[in-house]
């Protein structure tokens, strides 16, 4: 059986560095973004948009994921970057969409095919926020609610060959901030304070690709990468 990896929010960022580093490292690498990925060989694309959990349906996985996936990488997600106040019934739905909903989908149905197979490792991408608590009220309690997810995982299926472990990096320089409107971006500084060297997503890379080799059995671990960001 050829090794398959999924990979979400795989346009840009940690995404796409990671699944190029899983393509360079033998697998075939399915591509989940809302926007082609560019300047990468993966195997497949599929251009769902997270936002919309209802449409990812078993029905659906089976027939454009299928049953070899061996790695689940959860990465995709957003930053809105505003205050309490500015927060919509929509604005909440949407972060909880992308971050938890749809991943819980994915991942319970590529973790019954690693089940049946034995063998699967998967990474949810957090956030130290998760942690510590943000401005963005909502990223930091959907980065939290990958924490359980994680934990809760890990021990449902212990004893069936899968890992499941969060990994939670501080701040980087990514696509999601720098998409950002100015405003939201002032918002975050008058409440944040980045008080070591930005994160190199190369570091990302290399943690969450050890966690998917074969002989990892780290299970259930949250592990934070470079706090730099305090509380003003």
């Amino acid at each position: 059986m050829g090794k398959t990896a999924v990979v979400t929010g795989a346009s840009g960022g940690v995404g796409l560095a990671i699944a190029k580093k899983l393509k360079i490292d033998g697998y075939e690498v399915i591509a989940i973004s809302r926007t082609k990925p560019q300047d990468f060989d993966y195997d497949k694309w599929l251009p769902w948009d997270l936002a919309h959990p209802e449409l990812l349906t078993n029905e659906l996985m089976e027939r454009e994921i299928g049953d070899n996936v061996t790695v689940f990488i959860a990465n995709a997600g957003i930053l809105k970057g505003i205050s309490p106040s500015k927060y919509t019934y929509q604005d909440i739905k949407l972060i909880q969409d992308i971050h938890v909903n749809s991943h819980v989908l994915l991942a319970n149905y590529l973790a019954g095919k690693m089940k049946g197979n034995k063998e699967g490792r998967v990474v949810f991408i957090g956030s130290t926020a998760g942690e510590t608590g943000h401005p963005d009220i909502m990223y930091a309690a959907t980065k939290a609610a990958l924490v359980a997810l994680t934990k809760s995982y890990a021990n449902i299926y212990q004893n069936d060959g899968l890992t499941f472990n969060c990994l939670q990096p501080g701040a980087m320089r990514t696509k999601i901030t720098k998409s950002m409107p100015q405003a939201n971006r002032d918002y975050l500084g008058k409440n944040i304070l980045i008080a070591g060297p930005y994160l190199d997503i190369d570091m990302v890379v290399e943690v969450t690709i050890e966690l998917t080799r074969k002989e990892n059995r780290i299970n259930g671990s949250c592990i934070t990468l470079g706090n730099n960001a305090v509380w003003r």
